[in-house]
């Protein structure tokens, strides 16, 4: 799970993380990195790979999972606030906020915008949807992301629908970008 800050130096929203590495080299990413194992490090962490900067929040699991509340998504946007102050220290705020995943990323994203008004798009890869992956605690964070979002883009038209009629709201169909290295086959 990551979200991409996108900064006033023009740069646009992009379709995948490896298409950012090329194109969007200014654009960070946060993300939130636990461990089970308390000799971990801790805290605020930046990293540089492939070209991006990543503003990361180390954190220590200490409690399972609950059956009807998603701890892991508090942990996980707690810790994604945490970072994002680091990033706007150095950066300052960025315009837009696109997220990669809804549960976590946009609801994260979510809190962002609602704390510093800045607008988000979220991009829906994961078929966690269409599996039945999704536990029923997990639903309302998620809906009210969408709901506030500004764009909601899936990598296919038959997930865009599929999301449509899950969330009650438009998605739109955004081709999943492959690269030039992916050859077509003849």
């Amino acid at each position: 799970m990551w979200t991409g800050f996108f900064s006033k130096s023009g740069t646009g929203i992009a379709e995948e993380r490896h298409q950012n590495r090329r194109a969007c080299t200014d654009v960070p990413l946060l993300a939130e990195r636990n461990s089970k194992h308390p000799d971990r490090p801790y805290g605020f962490a930046k990293y540089r790979q492939s070209g991006l900067d990543i503003y990361a929040w180390h954190g220590i699991y200490f409690f399972p999972r609950f059956p009807f509340i998603d701890i892991d998504c508090i942990r996980w946007v707690c810790a994604g606030l945490k970072a994002f102050k680091h990033y706007i220290r150095e950066n300052g705020l960025p315009d837009l906020i696109h997220a990669h995943r809804m549960n976590y990323a946009g609801i994260l994203a979510q809190k962002i915008s609602q704390k510093y008004g800045i607008p988000y798009v979220v991009t829906k890869h994961s078929s966690t949807i269409t599996r039945g992956l999704i536990r029923p605690h997990q639903w309302q964070p998620m809906e009210k992301a969408a709901a506030h979002a500004s764009a909601l883009l899936a990598v296919s038209r038959h997930f865009a629908h599929v999301l449509q009629h899950k969330y009650g709201c438009e998605w739109q169909y955004l081709p999943q970008h492959t690269g030039r290295n992916i050859q077509p086959t003849v």
